[in-house]
């Protein structure tokens, strides 16, 4: 039926030329009544076909549906999720804290960066205790900044997280992480290569938590909970693995 209404509107452009003049094209059909009825935007990497008549309407075989983010959605580089697979779009992250909109990076972990700021105690930095990981500095974006403003460059934790546009989860967010592991993961299976990106069960992850001036807190992957590992070494086994706000 589309096809029928777009041919409709071409067949109307050409009697509507110099050499039909004697045709009445006064009152040319809208553009919804031949099909050209969706957005730029919602046809955003697909192929389309613009209105004659009002080249923002736009027709596409598969407008893009944009759906709510729960935990377990791939997020894209637009930070936003899709029902379904769009093209043109690039898996940026997978959806583990719907509430607090937060989504772990599908970048390959990344081992052997230290923290940072080896006897440095940053000041806007509460040194926390693995016990209060519910309540103190909870947001790891806000605690990236703070410690990149004392920590320079990127061949730190924090720092090489905001190179790559997100930051590094707090001990509250990486806890989210660990609870979901399982809806993340199998998010994870349905996309190229997913064993470099799957979450582990035998590393331990950064947080954007320090101790003190010498320590930071990390997770074992393989039960949750949090240890300390000294800020300048750089160990194999503690990974960086970022994380995104959308």
């Amino acid at each position: 039926m589309k096809k029928i209404l777009l041919l409709t509107g071409a067949v109307f452009l050409g009697l509507c030329s110099a050499a039909n003049a004697a045709v009445d094209c006064s009152t040319p059909p809208s553009c919804d009544a031949l099909g050209y009825s969706e957005s730029e935007d919602a046809c955003s990497g697909q192929r389309m076909l613009r209105c004659p008549f009002d080249t923002t309407k736009v027709f596409c075989p598969e407008p893009l549906k944009q759906t709510t983010c729960l935990v377990g959605s791939i997020l894209y580089d637009d930070k936003k999720c899709y029902d379904g697979t769009p093209s043109g779009k690039t898996p940026l992250g997978i959806v583990f804290d719907s509430y607090k909109r937060r989504a772990v990076s599908l970048t390959a972990p990344v081992p052997s960066l230290p923290w940072g700021g080896y006897g440095t105690d940053i000041s806007n930095l509460t040194n926390c205790i693995a016990e209060n990981y519910r309540t103190c500095d909870i947001d790891g974006q806000v605690n990236t900044q703070i410690i990149n403003a004392k920590i320079y460059g990127s061949a730190h934790a924090a720092g090489f997280c905001a190179k790559e546009g997100g930051f590094l989860p707090s001990m509250y967010e990486l806890k989210m992480l660990y609870s979901n592991k399982t809806y993340v993961n199998n998010a994870i299976q349905t996309l190229p290569n997913p064993d470099t990106i799957l979450i582990g069960n035998t590393n331990y992850l950064w947080s954007s938590n320090e101790i003190g001036d010498i320590s930071a807190h990390t997770m074992n992957l393989s039960d949750g909970s949090f240890y300390f590992n000294y800020k300048d070494k750089t160990y194999s086994f503690v990974l960086t693995r970022c994380v995104y706000a959308y």
